[in-house]
C-alpha cells in the first residue's frame, strides 16, 4: 500500500518537473538563438520557471516523509 502512494506522489512530482526543465532549456535555447531577450527578463523569466521546480522537490520530499510515518494510516482510524 506504501508502495503505492509513493508511486502516487512521485510519477506526478517527476512528470511535471520534466516539463517545467522543458520549457526553461527551450526557453533558454531560443532566447540566445534569436538573442532579443534582454537579460533582466531573462534572469526574471528563468527564476519564475525555477521556483517551482523547487518547491514541488520540497513538497515531494515532505508528502514522502509523511507516507513513511504512516500519518495517513492514523488519520483513518477517526
Amino acid at each position: 500500500m506504501k508502495k503505492k502512494k509513493l508511486l502516487g506522489a512521485i510519477i506526478p512530482a517527476v512528470l511535471l518537473i520534466i516539463y517545467l526543465i522543458f520549457i526553461l532549456v527551450f526557453f533558454t535555447y531560443t532566447s540566445f538563438m534569436e538573442g532579443d531577450v534582454p537579460i533582466p527578463a531573462f534572469i526574471i523569466i528563468t527564476i519564475g520557471i525555477a521556483f517551482p521546480i523547487v518547491g514541488i522537490l520540497i513538497a515531494l520530499i515532505l508528502r514522502i516523509k509523511e507516507i513513511k510515518k504512516g500519518e495517513l494510516e492514523e488519520a483513518k482510524k477517526y
